[in-house]
Order: structure tokens, then C-alpha cells, then sequence
């Protein structure tokens, strides 16, 4: 979904909005403008949630952009303990990336 659409989306329904999920199928924080979304739509004080699998290459000022742009919940989609059972769901995904992303989150 383009900047535009979403703050479209938004106007409209942010006076009602009690929750807004960031996710259903795909990836989130592929979208370029994901951290803009979600300031924009902190706007209104509904409590935002994102799902990721965090299997992509993320950067501390991305890391700390994540925790300061507003959102309330993040769901880390780490499905598997060892890389073997990790590949299982994450097909062509490295559980250690995963968990080092995480890892630059929480810090």
C-alpha cells in the first residue's frame, strides 16, 4: 500500500480506531514506508501491532527507528529453535539473522 492510500485510510478511520494490525500476509517491513505508516497512524493513539519474521537485513537506526516510531506490539514470527526446523516454515531463512535482529530490537 502506497504513503498516500494508508494516510487516506487513516483520516478516515483513525477517530474510531482502537487497534490497527500491521500485517496479515507478507512481510511489513519490506514496505519503504512502513516507520512513516506507523508514526502517521500513532497520530490517533490506537494501539499499533506489527508481525515480522525479522529474516531480513535490518540496521540499528532501523532497529531503533522500529522502537521509537510509535508502535505498541511486535510480534517476532521466529518459528523453530535450530536453523534445520527454522527452514521448515522460513523456507531460505536464517534463524541466525532472525535472532540478531531481535536482539538489535530489544537492545
Amino acid at each position: 500500500m502506497s504513503l498516500e492510500t494508508f494516510q487516506k485510510v487513516v483520516d478516515q478511520l483513525g477517530p474510531y480506531l482502537d487497534q490497527l494490525h500491521l500485517y496479515n500476509r507478507g512481510e511489513p517491513l519490506l514496505n519503504p514506508h512502513i516507520m512513516e505508516m506507523i508514526r502517521y497512524a500513532s497520530r490517533y493513539g490506537a494501539e499499533i501491532r506489527l508481525n515480522s519474521n525479522l529474516n531480513l537485513s535490518l540496521s540499528e537506526s532501523q532497529a531503533e527507528e522500529l522502537v521509537t516510531s510509535g508502535l505498541d506490539h511486535l510480534i517476532a514470527s521466529i518459528d523453530g529453535a535450530t536453523q534445520e526446523r527454522y527452514e521448515v516454515y522460513r523456507v531460505g531463512g536464517n534463524l541466525e539473522r532472525a535472532l540478531c535482529n531481535l536482539e538489535m530490537v530489544r537492545k
